[in-house]
């Protein structure tokens, strides 16, 4: 009986490292994007995970980025991150914006999404490659924060319900599109719950702990506020695994010379 539950448990020990190597190779590369630069990480909390991080361009040349977490964890959130991780590439091709994108996906996520009681935070920024505008929607997620070199980070405020809380048109209705002119310099900070989670038990009674992390490092360039964080994170954990997924990305606003053209 012993060896038989150690043999089933080493199977399951195998398998989930082989679902995680799978799981991994599906987060992207940080893209080459002319007129900014992105940073980001993607890191579950153990073999596999239920959070999300994507960078894909539509069919116009514009570029999506976006960042979700799922509400269950382990093996149940993979699987339905695996699931909304297809419908939004192939979506995101035809959609020319963010709320659309998010609106398509919950139209076709909100029938499984209900019948297994779960939901799927999420926020979609979209790059344009047109006229170097930002827009942003947020379903239940995190909020954006926007960095400035001269003044303090700026939470956006935006109204936004979980994919599959809500069905077709009331979803889309309580949904909300920001479109912002980003200046040179300017810089963004997306980021799952477990950012909040792991920041949260490290400082205590610190109001806003990612706020104040991105104002003390405001001035850094994404790839290094990226450093920064993981070295902050991790040095009290002392080698012990992360309670939660963690996940986050930032993007900077450069100019060059096809967006100095456009600007």
């Amino acid at each position: 009986m012993e060896t038989s539950l150690l043999l089933f448990a080493q199977r399951i020990k195998k398998e989930l490292d082989i679902a995680g190597k799978m799981q991994s190779r599906l987060i992207p590369a940080d893209p080459v994007l002319p007129g900014w630069q992105v940073k980001g990480v993607c890191r579950p909390a153990g073999e596999i995970g239920g959070d999300y991080l994507d960078f894909f361009p539509n069919q116009f040349g514009d570029w999506f980025l976006v960042i979700a977490d799922a509400c269950n964890k382990g093996i149940p959130a993979a699987l339905t991150m695996n699931g909304f991780r297809a419908i939004m590439r192939a979506e995101g091709w035809k959609q020319s914006s963010p709320k659309k994108l998010l609106a398509a996906a919950n139209a076709l996520m909100e029938t499984d999404l209900n019948q297994d009681h779960s939901f799927i935070t999420c926020l979609c920024i979209m790059l344009s490659n047109h006229d170097c505008t930002l827009s942003f929607a947020r379903a239940g997620h995190p909020s954006l924060i926007r960095i400035k070199p001269e003044s303090a980070p700026q939470v956006l405020k935006s109204r936004g319900i979980a994919i599959g809380l809500q069905t077709g048109c009331k979803f889309e209705e309580m949904l909300e599109e920001v479109t912002l002119c980003p200046n040179k310099g300017d810089k963004f900070f997306a980021y799952t719950d477990g950012l909040e989670d792991i920041l949260n038990i490290e400082s205590g009674a610190c109001r806003n702990p990612i706020v104040s992390f991105l104002s003390r490092n405001r001035s850094l360039q994404p790839n290094e506020i990226s450093e920064n964080l993981l070295s902050y994170i991790d040095s009290p954990l002392n080698g012990e695994q992360n309670p939660d997924d963690l996940t986050f990305f930032a993007i900077e606003r450069r100019l060059d010379e096809s967006s100095d053209e456009k600007e």
